[in-house]
């Protein structure tokens, strides 16, 4: 048993599948909302002997429907299976740059990342938060959005607002 941390349910529910490279190795077999009131904790099930395969730094990601992602690569679609696009199912996997000799504690939570890409996404670094102030249209530009530096993906933006100032009765956007 492996306890998961989410938002939200999304379409999980009890009896929804869990996939380990495409293979169905278990299913959900509970959730409850956590005391803060903020999360929900989704308790799955991996049958041996895939459950060797979870260690310390495995990523559990929402695999519910289709991920259909357009950039300058194409078209690129994903899903688990019919099933999962049906009654929705959470796939795992660890980063094959990353093994963890660790054994796992019992009250260790992983999060429940929202896709793959989220999930596999590999953090470098102490997080760095900056603000940028435009003038002009932002059109395009939402939260998700990758930030990059002469071509290579840094960061993402994390929110797109609007500012009046009154003193020169202007907008901006930070």
């Amino acid at each position: 048993e492996f306890t998961l941390s989410a938002t939200d349910m999304g379409s999980l529910d009890v009896g929804s599948p869990i996939y380990y490279r495409h293979i169905r190795v278990g299913e959900v077999i509970a959730y409850d909302m956590d005391p803060n009131g903020h999360d929900i904790h989704v308790r799955i099930f991996v049958h041996a002997p895939f459950h060797s395969y979870v260690n310390r730094s495995t990523r559990f990601w929402n695999a519910s429907g289709v991920d259909a992602t357009m950039d300058s690569k194409g078209v690129q679609v994903e899903t688990e299976s019919l099933i999962s696009i049906l009654a929705g199912g959470i796939a795992f996997e660890s980063p094959s740059n990353e093994s963890s000799l660790e054994p796992l504690t019992d009250d260790q939570i992983f999060p429940l990342f929202k896709d793959r890409m989220s999930a596999m996404k590999t953090p470098s670094g102490t997080p760095q938060t900056y603000v940028m102030y435009f003038n002009e249209s932002l059109r395009g530009l939402v939260p998700g959005s990758s930030v990059e530096f002469q071509g290579i993906p840094v960061g993402q933006v994390r929110s797109v607002e609007i500012r009046f100032d009154e003193q020169s009765k202007t907008f901006s956007f930070p």
